[in-house]
């Protein structure tokens, strides 16, 4: 079996969408080693020449459902989020982001409780070359960034078919913020370590609403 590399990470050509190797128009380059063949893709026009540099960081986080939604919500910074995946396997994917005319390509690969991430900026085109690839993986999600003493409490309240759905996320500088934190009363159950709230598998496989302990859908619009 082929093993293909991208973003500096290793998938199966099973789990990679079949036209991802033949998308000429965003791949700058590339080389076979061995049995991996790596694929680079094109940088942003003011850097054309040289091959792009990922943004290398360790993402630490925890996730919970949210009990009652915190007060005055709507007031509090907000994005529309689309993403959807080109590969998904063992912990690991490779995702394609827009966020107000704003477009990512990253990959992620889980570390302990960490998961590494790299990010590479992708143009309006290139990111139009990949969307394709993602049909039947991809999540819409509204998301506020809610200040908490030193840290950023993001609320995801997702659309389409997972409408209903609303988790909260915190990110952390270290593990031993990820130890200490004491969420809130308005955050419920602790759901970090649950595969059905991975966005992976939201955006794959959907989600069982009367099977989670969520929101009532009152609450949902119920910020005061």
């Amino acid at each position: 079996m082929k093993i293909y590399g991208l973003c500096g990470m290793r998938f199966e050509q099973d789990n990679l969408p079949r036209a991802l190797p033949c998308v000429h128009s965003v791949v700058a380059g590339g080389s076979t080693v061995g049995r991996e063949k790596h694929l680079l893709v094109t940088a942003p026009p003011d850097t054309v020449g040289s091959p792009p540099k990922p943004n290398f960081m360790l993402e630490i986080e925890r996730k919970f459902l949210v009990r009652s939604m915190p007060r005055n919500l709507t007031a509090f910074p907000c994005v529309e989020i689309h993403q959807g995946y080109l590969a998904c396997e063992r912990g690991r994917h490779v995702r394609v982001r827009r966020i107000a005319g704003n477009y990512w390509l990253t990959a992620k690969h889980r570390r302990g409780i960490g998961r590494a991430e790299e990010t590479i900026p992708l143009t309006a085109e290139q990111f139009a070359m990949f969307w394709p690839l993602t049909e039947g993986r991809r999540v819409q999600k509204t998301r506020y960034r809610v200040p908490h003493r030193h840290l950023t409490i993001e609320i995801d309240i997702f659309n389409g078919q997972l409408e209903g759905l609303i988790v909260a996320e915190i990110e952390f500088a270290d593990e031993q913020g990820w130890c200490d934190f004491i969420p809130p009363e308005w955050l419920g159950e602790e759901v970090t370590h649950d595969p059905a709230y991975r966005n992976t598998t939201l955006a794959v496989a959907g989600f069982s609403l009367e099977a989670s302990m969520m929101t009532d859908d009152a609450a949902i619009h119920s910020s005061p």
